[in-house]
């Protein structure tokens, strides 16, 4: 990504080399490439910040399309077209054979040779065959054997990430370098510690689906708010599928209306308090109203409310949430 936030689109014209990258692609790098295109200014600068918020798109999943992209030389950095086509000229003819982009360096047909023979093996390339359902083109292997030579993952590290792209219905190559690179920038290259992560990620997709489904979404993409929120619950919060479940339940009863914002403010509340269940939650809300009603009894005025959950979303409003 560039440092300001700016990218450009190389207008030098079409490349037969482009032909690799295109095939290489997925579908979501083809549909972020036609959103900086369709979202670039005259001289073909875009800026990144924006097309994220309007194409309601993961800035993570922006920035390796981009990577993608910039190695293929249809975008740039700041620097001309023209500085990036002759750099992308000279790698080419420095390196010859596979291309690959993204994350791993290209390899040269002997390269590659050299380091499956003395560092990988066939066994390796079988066994992520296997997992992916298909049989690889040199393109596809230079990238597999990028991420175990180059990022420095354990083989058994990047055969789990194979088999979460296909749970996930993402059968790329393309798209497991990216996720390689993403667990890269994180420290995360062990087969471990990728377990961990792909079991984390897996929990949090699950539960933001259910959560799409309990506000009504059905399949529509989230806006940038909503998916702040939905990881802040998620992420942040920690909080499981069922407490989320029961803030909006209280949400609905409260103020008749699915709204993720007010969910949010009993949700950061609770996070705040330091309640991380169900079941402390309703014991904390059992308490709260036994306090209500001893305060009712010896005369202290509670303005307590027909609907309880009412008046405790209510207080929690007066309290600037």
């Amino acid at each position: 990504m560039s440092r300001n936030g700016k990218i450009y689109i190389n207008y030098g014209g079409y490349d037969s080399r482009y032909d690799a990258s295109i095939k290489g692609a997925d579908e979501n790098d083809l549909m972020i490439l036609g959103g900086l295109f369709l979202l670039a200014n005259s001289d073909g600068e875009v800026d990144i910040t924006r097309a994220g918020e309007l194409l309601s798109i993961d800035r993570a999943e922006i920035a390796a399309s981009v990577k993608y992209w910039k190695g293929a030389g249809v975008l740039a950095s700041a620097r001309t077209a023209a500085a990036s086509k002759n750099d992308k000229e000279e790698n080419t003819a420095h390196k010859g054979g596979v291309i690959t982009h993204s994350g791993v360096e290209e390899y040269s047909n002997e390269e590659l040779a050299a380091v499956i023979e003395h560092r990988v093996g066939t066994a390796f390339i079988d066994e992520a065959q296997k997992a992916m359902g298909k049989m690889f083109n040199k393109n596809e292997v230079g990238k597999l054997i990028g991420i175990v030579d180059q990022l420095g993952f354990e083989e058994e590290a990047v055969l789990a990430i194979l088999s979460y792209c296909v749970r996930i219905g993402k059968k790329s190559i393309s798209y497991a370098e990216k996720i390689a690179v993403s667990f890269h920038d994180e420290d995360i290259s062990s087969a471990a510690q990728v377990h961990a992560q792909i079991d984390f990620l897996e929990r949090r997709n699950t539960s933001i689906e259910k959560i799409r489904g309990l506000f009504g979404f059905g399949g529509r993409a989230l806006s940038p708010t909503e998916k702040k929120l939905f990881a802040a619950w998620t992420e942040e919060y920690g909080f499981d599928f069922d407490v989320v479940e029961k803030a909006y339940n209280i949400t609905v009863d409260a103020i008749h209306d699915p709204a993720p914002k007010y969910t949010d403010k009993i949700l950061k509340n609770w996070h705040e308090k330091g309640l991380r269940n169900v079941e402390e939650i309703d014991t904390y809300i059992a308490e709260e109203k036994q306090n209500a009603e001893q305060k009712a009894r010896s005369g202290v005025k509670v303005g307590v409310k027909n609907n309880y959950a009412e008046e405790w979303l209510e207080q929690l409003l007066d309290k600037k949430f």
